[in-house]
């Protein structure tokens, strides 16, 4: 939609992961203290190479929080 907004997006992907019942990491075993080794292991990893957007370690430190 040419009008949505930054929060349209939020709640658009918000919803489709509600419909697709995409569980939390923590339901596979994840927990805050595997965080910063897997922070690590993902800016070394070749897929964050053809990331559009270069995130920094507080950006996926926090990306990751949020799905917990």
């Amino acid at each position: 939609h040419p009008n949505a907004t930054i929060a349209d997006g939020v709640a658009w992907v918000q919803s489709l992961c509600e419909d697709l019942a995409v569980k939390p990491l923590s339901a596979y075993g994840m927990s805050r203290d595997d965080i910063p080794l897997i922070v690590e292991q993902a800016k070394n990893a070749s897929s964050m190479q053809g990331n559009p957007i270069q995130l920094n370690d507080e950006e996926l430190l926090n990306i990751l929080e949020r799905a917990l």
